[in-house]
């Protein structure tokens, strides 16, 4: 038995995102863990539920696929690309029971009893590590089309998450690098600029603080040190940071089945405007994965285990045990006796007394059988 997932029931899992420390000129080489935690139904804007299918107290179902979506938390080391991860997070539920609809949708449930694992945002690919608390007495039974169809689902989701975000980063470099110049120009034009040793000593002298003559040339050195330091740092991240936020606009248009995109505002993607075969890219896992849980709904696919056809008439049980071999054949017919004699002698006589009637009458000879041997 599975439990169904409610509104209220916690998502705690560990995403793993490349972080970009602040003031570093290059994010970090490899991604970290944050801890995230928000529940099923989160802002209520992409997550997918049904209002009046209610149990345990006012609890409401979620629907298979339901995707937490955005501003979920994350802690963890600092950086300055959470603030386009945390706007773009998701952590998406697959398993569900079609039997089960609620408001025209298969009902969410957990995948082992009361817990479930959730597909959740990552860098630079989604992972399934987010678990879902699913405390319910509400249980119910899922068929093996169920299970088949909610791993597909994940499996191809996670390809195709994974893909898109590839793809996304490539274009941001590329639209980056073709945009160098003009960006190199507004970064020196309005941004921070370097600062001389003379404009260091004239802004001490200015802030007010009384610092003694043999001072101010060191201080002015340091603080000009500093601050073109910083200034630098921040001009070497700008074709890094120009790229990370042109993938992540790509990715916005482009579309994807994790997280919010240009569609959850009614807009257009790509991968719903593009067709391969017919289906919308977008639509091909779940396509997929229904065409995977159709096939072991087929009639003619057998089940396992398999059972035998039904019968009208009781089982007659095991065969009967083997007989073994033949009796030996008990030889030729016995001679005929002869037609019975009509005089069947006194009562109570004995049988060796009587005539023998296989033999002649006797002529007046002793009564009683013949010699052995006379009529042979």
């Amino acid at each position: 038995m599975h439990a169904v997932m409610k509104h209220w029931h916690p998502m705690m899992g560990i995403d793993f995102h490349i972080p970009w420390p602040p003031g570093s000129p290059a994010p970090a080489p490899s991604p970290v863990p944050y801890r995230t935690g928000m529940v099923l139904i989160g802002t209520s804007m992409i997550a997918s539920y049904a209002p009046t299918h209610l149990s345990m107290g006012y609890g409401m179902s979620m629907q298979q696929g339901t995707d937490i979506g955005f501003l979920i938390p994350h802690i963890g080391p600092p950086s300055v690309l959470l603030a386009i991860e945390i706007p773009l997070s998701s952590s998406k539920s697959y398993f569900g029971v079609a039997r089960y609809p609620a408001e025209g949708k298969p009902i969410c449930v957990a995948m082992s009893l009361m817990i479930n694992l959730n597909l959740n945002c990552g860098t630079p690919v989604p992972t399934p590590t987010g678990m879902v608390l699913a405390l319910n007495t509400h249980m119910v039974a899922m068929t093996m089309a169920d299970m088949i169809y909610g791993s597909v689902h994940m499996l191809l989701d996670f390809g195709l998450q994974s893909l898109l975000q590839w793809a996304g980063g490539r274009a941001g470099g590329m639209i980056a690098a073709k945009f160098e110049m003009q960006i190199a120009y507004l970064t020196y034009r309005f941004g921070p600029q370097l600062l001389s040793k003379a404009a260091a000593k004239a802004f001490l002298r200015s802030s007010g603080r009384s610092i003694k003559g043999r001072d101010i040339n060191r201080l002015a050195r340091e603080f000009a040190d500093s601050h073109n330091a910083r200034v630098q740092t921040g001009r070497n991240a700008v074709p890094s940071l120009t790229s990370e936020l042109a993938g992540n606009i790509t990715g916005w248009f482009t579309g994807g089945p994790m997280g919010a995109d240009n569609a959850t505002i009614g807009g257009p993607t790509l991968v719903d405007q593009v067709n391969v075969g017919g289906t919308p890219v977008g639509n091909i896992p779940t396509s997929l994965a229904q065409g995977a849980a159709d096939y072991v709904n087929e009639p003619s696919v057998p089940e396992h285990p398999s059972a035998p056809p039904a019968s009208s008439s009781p089982d007659a049980g095991p065969p009967a045990p083997d007989a073994g071999p033949p009796a030996p054949d008990a030889g030729p017919p016995a001679p005929d006796a002869g037609p019975p004699s009509s005089d069947a002698g006194p009562p109570g006589g004995s049988g060796d007394d009587a005539p023998n009637a296989s033999y002649p009458p006797d002529d007046g000879g002793v009564c009683g059988p013949d010699p052995p041997g006379a009529n042979e």
